[in-house]
């Protein structure tokens, strides 16, 4: 993972996952938005609530960290 703050609170991180499933566990926040873009492969995400996001090479989402605060990646490819 690389992390650079581009601005004051704002944050861009850029990360590799060389696994077949990565699972995230972190507070909920509202208040914070989170976008996610796919370079290359493909990615499935389960989410909290059942939403499922797919994305693949060049795909971009955008959510709250309230979403993704208990949630699992996995990666087919």
């Amino acid at each position: 993972m690389e992390a650079y703050e581009t601005f004051p609170g704002i944050e861009v991180s850029f990360n590799v996952f060389l696994a077949s499933e990565v699972k995230f566990r972190h507070d909920a926040s509202d208040s914070v938005l989170e976008i996610y873009y796919c370079r290359s492969g493909r990615v499935g995400w389960n989410m909290q609530g059942g939403t499922a996001v797919y994305l693949g090479a060049g795909d971009v989402t955008a959510h709250s960290m309230a979403c993704c605060a208990d949630s699992a990646m996995m990666f087919p490819l």
